[in-house]
């Protein structure tokens, strides 16, 4: 079958859709992506994909109608949208497939969850990817995991240590970031001995302890920055996802959202998530609110750095071996 699969953003969801690309390519179908040009990097030189369309969401109405005039000629059997926004509905409609899914986002559920605190059975947005496909007979379980496959960067404009860990302190919501990282880079930069990576897009003074490239990569480079890592440490964002779907040891930190609404990092089995069962979360549906308590948001306030540098000794994966006795006596 010739299969378009339509998600627009964002960096998480689009990691995830790797998961129904194996499946699909697994079953013989001939896969086609319509995405966002911003994260388009994320599927340059996948084998799996037969082609990868871009489109601009700030220039619709320049880019998309080329795009879905060539759409109509490829004769798709299925359109599949994974997005569901009024904009991948139309595309899908016009896409002129054989036959038009859409995943169903539960949107009613999450809210309830978030207002009331109703109890949801724990999904995964995996799980409804796969959903109206598995229905369609286009793919059976069980689900794979998530992995990139674009190839390796040889170069690099910058160098990286041989071990070295990655902290993410950035998330899409100020709401949803734990504000002990820069404490956190300074323990395991100066008694730790721990060489440390800092990624993002807001280069915000002062910098951080060890290599800073915040708002100096982009998003193959950070992609291979986690390849090479020895882990990550990160909020609730896109570079836990991607360190999810590489295999590398991951430290999350969820706050005003909670993993059961359907965006926990998945597929990795050295991931321990860091969270406080207060009666208020989740707050927010995306954590875009501010805590009502505080700010920072309590619930990640109350998170101390040396629970995570507990976590961090344990976790059997890593290479760094803990405090370093000579450098802890030292003063700062």
């Amino acid at each position: 079958m010739k299969i378009l699969l339509v998600r627009l953003s964002s960096l998480g969801d689009l990691v995830y859709v790797t998961s129904i690309l194996e499946a699909l390519h697994h079953h013989g179908h001939e896969i086609h992506l319509l995405t966002d040009q911003t994260f388009a990097d994320l599927f340059l030189g996948d084998p799996r994909l037969r082609r990868l369309w871009q489109i601009d969401r700030k220039a619709l109405r320049q880019t998309l109608p080329a795009v879905l005039s060539s759409l109509q000629e490829e004769a798709f059997d299925f359109a599949v949208d994974l997005h569901k926004k009024p904009v991948t509905q139309w595309v899908v409609r016009r896409a002129q497939a054989k036959r038009v899914l859409s995943i169903q986002k539960r949107s009613l559920r999450r809210r309830l969850r978030v207002w009331f605190r109703c109890p949801m059975r724990p999904w995964h947005i995996v799980e409804w990817y796969a959903e109206p496909l598995i229905h369609a007979g286009l793919m059976t379980g069980p689900l794979p995991q998530p992995s990139i496959q674009t190839p390796p960067l040889s170069d690099l404009p910058f160098s990286l240590p041989p071990h070295f860990l990655v902290l993410a302190p950035e998330a899409s919501h100020p709401a949803k970031e734990w504000p002990h990282f820069r404490a956190l880079a300074e323990t395991l930069h100066r008694t730790w001995s721990t060489p440390v990576v800092v990624v993002g897009t807001h280069p915000d003074p002062p910098g951080y302890p060890g290599i800073d490239l915040r708002g100096k990569t982009n998003l193959r480079q950070l992609v291979e920055i986690i390849r090479r890592s020895e882990g990550v440490i990160a909020n609730d964002s896109g570079p836990a996802h991607l360190a999810a779907a590489a295999g590398k040891p991951l430290i999350v930190f969820f706050g005003p959202t909670v993993p059961d609404m359907g965006f926990r990092p998945w597929g990795n089995p050295w991931l321990r998530i860091f969270e406080r069962p207060y009666g208020c979360r989740p707050c927010s549906l995306h954590g875009s609110r501010f805590c009502r308590f505080s700010f920072p948001s309590r619930c990640l306030a109350d998170i101390s750095p040396e629970e995570v540098l507990h976590v961090l000794q344990s976790l059997r994966a890593f290479t760094i071996r803990g405090p370093d006795p000579e450098r802890r006596q030292e003063k700062p």
